[in-house]
């Protein structure tokens, strides 16, 4: 196989796994990689609803997640098979779930097509049920694109709910869809509308709001336990703006969690774009040097998964366009989100 980047070791399933600071000088061992089974998942997010609040990055990372949950397979998608195998490749099936770029060649002609075509995937099998209140305009307009997914998942351990609200500036939810109305409706009820179809004349906003009004209104009526949220796309490619964007959010998120200590609130910072290099290889010289933390940088103290460290050094092909990442990075974080769930449990392994 190609040398891993810096940073990187392979696991026992040959797969690049990120150890970051333990591997001081690019030295790799497999010795201390933790690896999470299908069963660790599923016992670490039963009886939890997990929410992640944010733009398209966050959305692949969620369909990451969901697909290895509906499925216990996780994606081999062109990266893994340029960096293992040398080899050039679509990929498995599952990568159209990650890869907009893959959309036409999967039967999806728009993005509405994708929508029901995503929706049925993540359910094949019946281990998940789906529902997807999306929809997006021709021309694209981020005002009239929705895109609100909700998965639940029975397991033997108990049952996981898995949501996703877009944040492309404002979250709408929609009056026919969770929380405002149940996850299942009767049979005569015909009033809600199908992925892809869920346009102004088929929707009736419930709620329009930020993501603190969101955080404080919507949060507790979906009984989440956990949620990943960042402010989508209020900055997108100036590591300074990502840093001072989320310095001011961080505050909002500690007031949020002191009323509601029930709701584990995460920052989940955004993916370095691979337009500016500097981003990735310079990201903490541009946030005023040091080795600090993206956490110890933040204006109140809050739990974040830091999504920046992991694409430091790792090659373009790793990435399908300028700001998306492919199998090995979205896994990665996935990892790191069920150890900050479920920190330090030998049996979630």
């Amino acid at each position: 196989s190609k040398s891993l980047p810096v940073g990187w070791c392979a696991d026992e399933d040959n797969f690049p796994r990120f150890m970051g600071a333990q591997l001081p000088g690019g030295n790799r061992t497999s010795a201390s990689v933790r690896h999470y089974t299908h069963a660790g998942y599923e016992k670490c997010l039963a009886g939890k609803t997990v929410v992640f609040i944010g733009d398209s990055r966050v959305r692949y990372q969620y369909m990451h997640l969901a697909r290895y949950l509906a499925t216990k397979h996780q994606m081999r998608c062109n990266d893994f098979y340029q960096t293992i195998e040398n080899q050039t490749s679509e990929g498995d099936e599952d990568c159209f779930l990650i890869n907009h770029q893959l959309h036409g060649k999967k039967g999806a002609s728009h993005w509405n097509a994708f929508y029901k075509i995503s929706t049925d995937l993540l359910q094949m099998g019946g281990k998940q049920d789906g529902l997807c209140d999306c929809f997006r305009s021709v021309p694209f307009n981020p005002a009239q694109t929705y895109e609100n997914r909700f998965n639940t998942q029975s397991t033997q351990y108990g049952n996981i709910r898995l949501v996703y609200l877009q944040h492309f500036g404002r979250i709408h939810m929609n009056k026919q869809y969770p929380p405002l109305r149940p996850f299942s409706l009767p049979m005569n009820d015909t009033g809600r509308c199908k992925p892809g179809e869920c346009d102004g004349e088929s929707r009736v906003d419930a709620f329009q709001g930020s993501l603190k009004e969101t955080m404080w209104t919507i949060l507790p009526m979906l009984n989440a336990t956990h949620a990943f949220v960042n402010e989508g796309w209020a900055e997108m490619d100036v590591p300074i703006a990502n840093l001072n964007t989320h310095s001011a959010l961080s505050c909002a998120i500690t007031e949020f969690q002191i009323a509601h200590p029930d709701i584990e609130v995460n920052l989940i910072t955004h993916i370095p774009s691979r337009v500016y290099p500097s981003q990735r290889s310079g990201y903490t010289s541009q946030t005023n040097g040091g080795s600090s933390s993206f956490a110890e940088r933040m204006k109140c103290p809050i739990r974040i998964l830091d999504r920046f460290h992991a694409a430091e050094n790792v090659p373009d092909s790793w990435y399908f366009d300028n700001l998306h990442v492919l199998s090995i990075l979205n896994e990665e974080y996935n990892h790191e989100l069920i150890e900050m769930i479920c920190p330090l449990d030998d049996n979630l392994r």
